[in-house]
């Protein structure tokens, strides 16, 4: 009799720590699921650095943890964000000169100061690797680079003249392979987007030249497309502020998809790191048909699919959000 109670006993110990490793199992592959599935659905991962006009703020791609990272100073005027391939800094332009912050806010340094060969210094970008920086000069047609620690600056490029114009450089990319350049060449009241090796090379114009204006242009983070703004001209010549729209092409076929449609302003797109998300500033939400000056908005930024859908608002106030930059995922 004692001998089948502890037998008895002992097969439902076994069963019970048995049941336990199945729930345990069970729960990991749910939550592994779970995780997942965010991550597929959303490519939500990373933070999303913008500005506001007091400085540089920093949220989750779902806009909720809103916080300063960094208020006053050269934070103030910051536009250009750019985060380092490893996410600890981020470049941004202010006043003219480049500037690097620190992750956690910390560690403000001025890496390019306005003035000296290039005059004023715009848009930086890193190289794949974080070693260097590239920034468009105030003087025609050079792009320059510097070493993250500030030092060894010097003219990377000095464009020859493009389509037989006088145009500048205006903002800048660097493809994730590090070996091209996206840019804006800026030339009066006309703008095409352009595509450069690294050593002046195959300069290749993206955008059709006539009644558009492209800029902002953003490499996907597989180097296969590359998201920009474009505007439209109106019939007086004059081009107009509700009519800038997100475009993508797609570089192997030079096929172009309009991702956003309206009459209001959106641009300076920027990619989720997985490539599936864009992130973007709108203006007018408010008003869509009024001028500019009598909407009463303010830039909002918003995020949507690759492919247009399901966009959503991230910020909604009167204060005005800008310049947006996705983290990294280390």
């Amino acid at each position: 009799m004692t001998a089948c109670v502890l037998e008895l006993r002992a097969r439902r110990r076994q069963c019970s720590l048995w049941l336990v490793a199945v729930i345990a199992v069970a729960s990991a592959l749910v939550s592994g699921l779970l995780v997942g599935g965010a991550r597929s659905a959303g490519g939500s991962s990373g933070l999303i650095a913008f500005t506001r006009p007091d400085g540089i703020y920093v949220m989750r791609p779902d806009g909720t943890g809103v916080r300063p990272l960094r208020r006053g100073s050269a934070a103030s005027q910051a536009l250009q964000l750019d985060w380092s391939p490893d996410g600890s800094r981020i470049a941004f332009e202010s006043r003219g000169a480049i500037w690097l912050l620190g992750a956690d806010g910390e560690g403000l340094a001025r890496l390019v100061a306005r003035g000296g060969a290039w005059g004023s210094a715009h848009s930086p970008t890193w190289s794949p690797d974080g070693r260097v920086l590239a920034f468009s000069a105030e003087r025609a047609r050079e792009i320059w680079v510097v070493d993250a620690d500030g030092s060894n600056a010097h003219r990377l490029l000095r464009l020859a003249k493009l389509e037989a114009e006088d145009i500048g450089v205006g903002e800048i990319d660097w493809s994730p392979d590090g070996r091209r350049l996206a840019f804006t060449g800026h030339g009066g009241w006309l703008a095409w987007g352009y595509v450069v090796n690294t050593n002046g090379t195959n300069l290749r114009r993206l955008t059709e030249r006539g009644w558009a204006w492209a800029t902002n242009p953003r490499w996907s983070p597989d180097g296969r497309r590359i998201a920009f703004e474009q505007w439209a001209r109106n019939p007086t010549n004059i081009y107009s502020d509700r009519d800038s729209e997100i475009y993508v092409m797609t570089l192997d076929s030079g096929s172009q998809a309009r991702l956003t449609r309206n009459r209001e302003y959106d641009g300076t797109p920027v990619w989720s790191p997985d490539g599936r998300r864009i992130a973007f500033v709108r203006f007018g939400h408010g008003c869509a048909e009024c001028p500019a000056a009598a909407r009463g908005g303010a830039e909002e930024i918003f995020v949507m699919n690759a492919d247009g859908t399901a966009m959503k608002r991230l910020t909604d106030n009167r204060v005005g959000e800008a310049s947006p930059a996705w983290k990294p995922v280390a």
